[in-house]
Order: C-alpha cells, then sequence, then structure tokens
C-alpha cells in the first residue's frame, strides 16, 4: 500500500497462506506460549526492569510475556530483545507497548488488545517488531508513530482486526491479512 487515505477491507474470506485461514478470524497461530511472566507495575515503565515483571526477571526467549493488568499506562521496551510470546491488553484502561528505537523480536504469537506504538525518538535509529513463528492478532491499534527516529518496520505474519495507524513511512516484510481499518498519512506510506 504506498497511497495516503484509510484502507477498509472486510470481505478477504477463503485467503489461505502458510496454514493460516484468511477467513473472519484468520486462524491461529503456530507457537508455544512459554512460561509466563506478568507486568506488575500499573504506572507503566521500562520493560527491562526486572521489578516490573511477576517473575522478577526480564521476560527471555522462552517466557510468554503477559502485559494484562488493568489501568492506563506505558511499558517501553528500550532495550532489543526476544521474547517467547507476548499478549498485551485488559479489560479495563488502555496499555500500550512502545518500541522505542530497538527492535523486539517475538519467536511465536502476539495477541494484541492494547495499543502497540512503534517511534523513534533520535537519530538513525529503528523501531521494529518481529514476530518469527507465530501470527501477530491484531485486536486494537498498532500505532506507527511520527517521532523524531529512524525506520519503522513490521516482519511476520500479521491478522489486523481492529486498526493500524500509519503517520510515518514503514516497511512490512512478511504476511498481512486485513479484516479492519489501515490509515496512512497523506504524506506516507506502508511499503509490503
Amino acid at each position: 500500500i504506498r497511497a495516503a487515505g484509510v484502507v477498509v477491507v472486510d470481505n478477504l474470506t477463503g485467503v489461505t497462506a502458510n496454514g493460516i485461514s484468511g477467513g473472519a478470524g484468520c486462524g491461529g497461530g503456530t507457537g508455544t506460549p512459554g512460561t509466563p511472566n506478568y507486568w506488575i507495575n500499573p504506572a507503566g515503565g521500562l520493560w527491562s526492569n526486572a521489578n516490573n515483571w511477576s517473575a522478577r526477571k526480564v521476560p527471555t526467549a522462552t517466557d510468554h510475556a503477559i502485559i494484562t493488568l488493568g489501568g492506563t499506562y506505558t511499558v517501553t521496551v528500550n532495550s532489543t530483545v526476544t521474547v517467547g510470546s507476548l499478549t498485551l491488553g485488559a479489560g479495563s484502561g488502555v496499555q500500550t507497548l512502545w518500541v522505542q528505537n530497538v527492535t523486539l523480536t517475538v519467536n511465536n504469537d502476539v495477541r494484541n488488545s492494547g495499543v502497540i506504538r512503534l517511534e523513534s525518538q533520535a537519530g538513525a535509529f529503528t523501531s521494529a517488531l518481529t514476530i518469527v513463528n507465530g501470527l501477530l492478532t491484531n485486536n486494537r491499534v498498532i500505532n506507527v508513530g511520527l517521532g523524531s527516529g529512524g525506520a519503522r518496520a513490521i516482519t511476520g505474519q500479521v491478522c489486523n482486526r481492529c486498526r493500524v495507524d500509519v503517520h510515518q513511512s514503514m516497511t512490512f516484510s512478511g504476511t498481512f491479512y486485513n479484516r479492519s481499518i489501515v490509515d496512512i498519512d497523506t504524506t506516507k506510506q506502508m511499503s509490503l
């Protein structure tokens, strides 16, 4: 999608690729969740602070990072990290995961019912999200923020069930199933 505007697609039933059904639900992911590690700081904070996690350690490639504590707050990923799987969003408030100037790699599935924010704030730093073996199911918002820094990128399989807002040009590599809205600012682009 290289044009500006809003893209609404809601009739892609029957499309399949890589074993994921393109029907109303986009199918399921393929990864294993890992050992649960829950976010416990209702004020938000840095992903890299072990005290913010129930296991008192930062989630690793074998962990399932779960950010479902109710409330409105931001968890900032401020160092490049790999996690087993990720669940974001609770029934109350808005939980935001800000990938800031780094790459967050998720080996398996991502379930987003909050806000995933890709926004760089300094120089040529990239803000990127990579899904290796699973599926990112977006049930709320992916926000590709303007910021002042470098590139924004998503790599992997994505099922958009709600909204992707592109305020800064970005690249996408992988399979993108769209069931709802992709809103691209007038002078920006989402390169697929």
